[in-house]
């Protein structure tokens, strides 16, 4: 009977407890976000992130920003809707070598999440120069997961396949960057 009793118990407590967040489970304390050209459109990448537009990060977490190729690539991390910083000290990041990286800490528990978004932005047009004549606004990967598809280093702007690809519904820019404690 006793055994019968904890069996049905058991059962109870399976289906009385509450399955754990998602989003809890998928932030992290480490993040990659690589920033790179193709076909004369900036890009980044989380890497081994399947949204790119939202990441989840721990208080006190870090983000490295990375460059493919000599690409300057400015990396802004903005207040939340309230002001709060996302981030411990410096709010920026300016790279402008071949293979270049830097990495900004997100900021310290405050007793609540925030959101922030990451400002990325690239100079394709001519990276010899001391200035930049035009900055643009980063897009993500044309692919989920956060994986790039080799194939899709160029387009074609002719013929039937022109046109047919066409650039994600996420905002241009950047990612979110939820520095959550919950």
């Amino acid at each position: 009977m006793l055994k019968g009793q904890l069996s049905f118990l058991s059962l109870i407590l399976i289906f009385c407890i509450p399955p754990p967040d998602v989003a809890a489970q998928s932030r992290s304390d480490r993040y990659v976000i690589r920033v790179f050209e193709q076909a004369d459109v900036c890009r980044y990448q989380i890497q081994d992130h399947a949204d790119q537009d939202l990441f989840h990060i721990r208080p006190g977490g870090t983000v490295s920003i990375q460059t493919k190729e000599a690409l300057w690539v400015d990396v802004a991390i903005q207040d939340d809707s309230r002001g709060t910083p996302g981030t411990r000290s410096r709010r920026s990041v300016a790279l402008r070598r071949a293979n270049d990286g830097d990495v900004i800490t997100a900021r310290s528990s405050i007793g609540r999440s925030t959101e922030h978004k990451v400002q990325i932005q690239c100079c394709v047009e001519r990276r010899e120069r001391e200035e930049c004549p035009k900055w643009m606004d980063a897009l993500p990967p044309r692919t989920a997961m956060g994986m790039v598809d080799p194939g899709l280093t160029s387009l074609p702007d002719r013929g039937p396949a022109a046109g047919a690809m066409t650039e994600p519904a996420l905002p241009p820019g950047g990612p979110v960057m939820r520095v959550d404690e919950n």
